[in-house]
């Protein structure tokens, strides 16, 4: 039982033996692998922490004002 939302965020090796940033899903169901979703460089931790950080965001605003 997930107690509430969570998301991995991997440094892994790319297909150029480089390394780089990954979001990681669950798979699709229990027993599936994991998915890997591409982020970034890993030498561009400006824009990874960009991206962690507009997932993480929290808009205070009313709902439905497209702001």
């Amino acid at each position: 039982m997930n107690p509430g939302l969570s998301q991995t965020v991997a440094l892994s090796v790319h297909d150029d033996d480089s390394l780089h940033w990954y979001w990681r899903w669950s798979g699709a169901d229990r027993g599936a692998p994991p998915e890997y979703e591409y982020m970034c460089p890993a030498g561009d931790a400006d824009t990874a922490a960009g991206k962690v950080a507009q997932a993480l965001r929290l808009v205070d605003e009313p709902a439905g004002t497209g702001q």
